[in-house]
């Protein structure tokens, strides 16, 4: 699927979403493009508005937002879970998501807009602060590892140097013992 957005004009206002194309959401929704077409027009014809792509006259293709692929999805239950016809189906559709995706905006849903863009940047900042204090106390965590590991090993050789020395501490006092007894036993 492609990743980009469609930036389209609806009277006089330009709108940015995420819009697909007819092969995407049969792909998406398990169906075959013919019938998304189908479902498509029966609802265009009960007044339902999808977005259009560039083109002319009737050769315009249709661009799918959410709310449309919502209620596409919605269409498609219908069907499966009923013996509605398309046509009765399409009229629960619009009754139940209106006549389509694209809504004019009220005042009060830019503030709401701009109260969530504000929350969310406030959100982003936090999240960028944790994610470097989270990265410095990584180093700090990575120094103390390395720090304990250098005293371990410095620990380990130390050990070991007294280890050998009283091995050998040991060997030098035993071989006078062994140079007594042997000379102890050969004189009798």
């Amino acid at each position: 699927m492609k990743d980009d957005t469609k930036e389209t004009t609806y009277n006089d206002v330009e709108y940015t979403e995420r819009a697909y194309q007819t092969s995407e959401i049969a792909k998406m929704l398990d169906l075959a493009v013919p019938t998304i077409r189908k479902y498509s027009q029966i609802l265009e014809s009960k007044g339902y508005v999808f977005l259009k792509g560039k083109g002319t006259g009737q050769h315009q293709a249709r661009l799918y937002i959410e709310k449309d692929i919502t209620a596409l999805r919605y269409l498609k239950d219908i069907r499966e879970k009923s013996n509605m016809t398309v046509d009765q189906a399409t009229s629960i559709v619009i009754e139940r998501f209106g006549k389509g995706a694209i809504q004019p905006i009220r005042s009060n849903d830019i503030q709401y807009i701009d109260d969530s863009n504000k929350r969310y940047n406030e959100l982003k900042e936090l999240i960028q602060q944790q994610n470097e204090l989270i990265q410095g106390l990584t180093e700090k965590v990575d120094e103390q590892q390395e720090y304990i590991n250098d005293r371990l090993n410095e620990r380990d050789r130390l050990l070991m140097q007294s280890l050998n020395k009283m091995l050998e501490d040991k060997k030098e006092l035993e071989a006078p013992k062994k140079k007594v007894f042997l000379s102890r036993l050969f004189k009798r």
